[in-house]
């Protein structure tokens, strides 16, 4: 099963979200506003934003999102609180972890409904259907963590957070 752990809202981390990125351990996340004008990282477990950078806004020393990626979708930040390997999701750039072969999991999106539908991989048997926040109805992306713990759905306006909170 999974349950709800997180949210963090455009008014908190900037204006309208393009893209996302969990970390590997999916403790936190990497959030980019529209045409990258400012990189926010958020802790999920303290909901609470831990590093911001101007992005193509301001003077910034980091590229663009599309060159700031490798060609796994990944981009790495360097030291800090936000120090690590972060898997980029979201309108332009999308390279979500949909599916979970350790846990035999998919995810499945209605932007309609604003849930999210985790299933069997192996037999299409639902394992939680999932509320997330959903201000815009325009779209919506999902991805795993690397690790597996952490579930981001991501809309323009928010990212919801999900978490196991048994063995699914």
């Amino acid at each position: 099963m999974w349950q709800r752990i997180g949210h963090c809202d455009d008014w908190r981390c900037g204006e309208r979200f393009w893209h996302a990125g969990l970390s590997e351990d999916g403790a936190k996340c990497l959030i980019a506003e529209y045409d990258d004008n400012i990189y926010s990282v958020w802790d999920i477990q303290h909901g609470d934003v831990v590093w911001t950078d101007d992005g193509t806004d301001g003077n910034s020393p980091l590229a663009a999102l599309q060159d700031w990626m490798d060609s796994n979708g990944v981009v790495e930040i360097e030291g800090g609180p936000a120090a690590g390997r972060y898997h980029i999701f979201g309108l332009e750039y999308n390279h979500p972890r949909t599916q979970s072969t350790i846990l035999d999991q998919e995810l499945r999106v209605s932007v309609e409904d604003a849930m999210l539908l985790v299933q069997r991989t192996s037999t299409g048997e639902k394992v939680s259907e999932l509320a997330f926040e959903a201000f815009s109805g325009d779209w919506a992306f999902a991805s795993f963590s690397e690790n597996d713990a952490t579930i981001a759905v991501l809309e323009p306006y928010n990212v919801t957070f999900f978490g196991r909170s048994c063995e699914t």
